[in-house]
């Protein structure tokens, strides 16, 4: 039954519940990764869209012009990460913004691309050579910072303490983390490859400590970092342990070897975690 008069429609008015629209939130320009926990996926992924349209192209990889100072980078600075500052899809996606990334899984996978084998040795010793040249660059860095956000927001890491890390630890090893799709699959698989090869060959004096909680522990820090505190950083034996953390996680879906390239994902971080790979 509708309003009768001006006053009865007034109060009718007033009773109806405010509706927030997408639109609403991109032009509010705040932080929306606590909007986007509650709203559909498919409003989450139109924000991201119109964000990433906004993140400037790269050029191919063996095209890319790699950022010589990391302080050239603020992470907060960032339209995408200032607007999703904890949703794993923006960090991962930044973080593939900053690495060559076919370069990246050539050299890890030993001269392999997924199940496309590069042939010539030439080709393959070109690619060692880029990689390196990124691992020295701020390119690198911001990759890596982005990564570890990545990864601290997809294993749920406390932002500012410790306490909870020895029942994540546990979790690690005897759970399942309960992945949403695809792609989560592939911003976890990246996102430690990315830390690999930051860490690879950057030995410290000690040697440190290859456990799950070192592996938790930097990756805290490092989320917590910007990339310019990052880059002259010597942790292979952090990046190690993290690796060994991708693997322990990863291996729990990989049952029976029945996806080809999710068993070779895992052979390739088996292969990382090693000590005494070749040096690229």
């Amino acid at each position: 039954m509708g309003a009768q008069t001006p006053e009865a429609w007034s109060g009718l008015i007033s009773t109806q519940r405010s509706m927030t629209t997408v639109s609403d939130w991109y032009l509010a320009g705040s932080n929306m990764t606590q909007h986007s926990t509650g709203m559909p996926s498919f409003d989450t992924s139109i924000l991201l869209a119109a964000q990433l349209l906004q993140v400037k192209k790269q050029q191919p990889s063996t095209k890319t012009d790699f950022i010589a100072n990391a302080s050239a980078i603020r992470v907060d600075e960032l339209l995408l990460i200032s607007r999703f500052p904890d949703l794993p899809a923006s960090n991962s996606y930044m973080a593939l913004h900053y690495t060559p990334l076919y370069t990246l899984l050539a050299v890890s996978g030993e001269s392999w691309v997924l199940n496309d084998k590069i042939s010539h040795i030439e080709s393959f010793v070109g690619l060692k050579e880029q990689l390196k040249d990124w691992q020295a660059s701020g390119s690198c860095a911001a990759a890596t910072v982005f990564a570890a956000r990545t990864l601290r927001s997809m294993l749920k890491i406390d932002q500012s303490t410790n306490t909870n890390d020895k029942n994540l630890e546990r979790e690690i090893k005897y759970r399942h983390v309960k992945w949403k799709d695809l792609s989560d699959y592939w911003a976890f698989y990246t996102s430690v490859l990315i830390c690999w090869a930051f860490g690879h060959g950057k030995r410290q004096v000690d040697h440190g400590d290859s456990s799950l909680l070192t592996a938790i522990s930097w990756i805290r820090d490092v989320a917590n970092s910007q990339p310019n505190q990052l880059q002259a950083q010597a942790c292979e034996s952090e990046t190690r342990a993290l690796v060994g953390l991708g693997l322990e996680l990863l291996k729990k879906d990989c049952l029976g070897n029945r996806n080809r390239l999710f068993a070779d994902s895992i052979n390739v971080l088996r292969r990382l975690q090693e000590v005494d790979r070749p040096r690229f």
